[in-house]
């Protein structure tokens, strides 16, 4: 039997439950598969640096951001999936659009706020750059956190006065500004990936006329027909940012082209598996089974 640690955040307490369900059903499903899958979380692996003693596992199923802790999980020596690298360019949205840069997948025009230090007055000790912004984007525009998940950090601007207020509110965190998809408000495709098996597509809509359509923003998945200029631009994405598994969120632009939204590194799969019936636990720790195999 294979042995395996899972790495969760030990520092969550909104949406704690929702958490915690999602981490016993890889357990069960693993336990099912002859692989036993501890937990494990991120503050009672304190990175201890030149600390080489561990306990002994087959691979390391990294459910959190720590990075700093899955560099050093590696650096002991273990198979870390997803990798500390893959993790980390899916977590800044910034560097996963610096990685997907000329690499022939269509993202929205996208401008990485100018770095500034956090203990300058105000952050910003002015905002002229904003002219250009708009006259590249457009109005209105999208302002995103680059560390952010469930479309909570995630704003939608139709004036500079807007985006003034957005910048002030969360300056020093570091963000994005993109053009608004009008074609895509409130819409988008989720896309699961495990390996090279794409596994399937579901339609997420907001339902509050919200123009997020995450479903913890009030959106409704369906199951949808997995295009392939969709799954080609999923399966492109995971790869080019070295990822064992994943999920894509792709907007629709003019005529229902791809546009790719963002990527993750950890996926909240219990809806996608109740709207399609397939079960990426099951998927991936028969992937897991195989890759530890070669």
């Amino acid at each position: 039997m294979l042995k395996g640690l899972l790495v969760v955040n030990g520092f969550i307490k909104n949406k704690k439950e929702r958490f915690e369900s999602l981490y016993n059903d890889l357990k069960n499903v693993f336990n099912n598969n002859d692989i036993l899958l501890d937990e494990i979380t991120n503050d009672k692996l304190l990175i201890i640096i030149n600390e080489m003693n561990h306990p002994k596992y087959d691979f390391i199923l990294f459910w959190d951001k720590d990075v700093n802790l899955a560099y050093h999980l590696e650096n002991l020596g273990y198979r870390v999936y997803n990798s500390a690298k893959s993790i980390e360019l899916c977590d800044d949205k910034a560097k996963t659009a610096l990685i997907l840069e000329n690499n022939g997948i269509r993202i929205p025009k996208t401008i990485i706020a100018p770095f500034t230090f956090s203990n300058n007055p105000f952050n910003y000790d002015n905002l002229d750059f904003l002219d250009n912004v708009i006259k590249v984007l457009g109005l209105p525009l999208i302002i995103k956190e680059s560390y952010g998940s469930f479309g909570e950090q995630v704003y939608l601007c139709d004036n500079i006065e807007k985006i003034k207020e957005v910048i002030l509110k969360i300056t020093p965190k570091p963000f994005i500004f993109q053009e608004f998809i009008k074609t895509s408000v409130g819409r988008d495709v989720r896309i699961e990936v495990v390996g090279d098996n794409v596994l399937g597509a579901v339609l997420r809509e907001s339902q509050n006329g919200d123009f997020r359509s995450n479903v913890l923003q009030g959106g409704k998945m369906t199951k949808t027909e997995l295009k392939e200029s969709f799954s080609n631009m999923a399966y492109k994405a995971i790869k080019l940012l070295g990822l064992d598994f994943g999920g894509v969120d792709i907007l629709f632009g003019e005529n229902d082209e791809p546009i790719l939204c963002e990527v993750n590194s950890n996926v909240h799969f219990r809806t996608f598996e109740a709207t399609t019936g397939i079960s990426l636990p099951q998927v991936l720790a028969n992937y897991l089974k195989e890759n530890i195999k070669k």
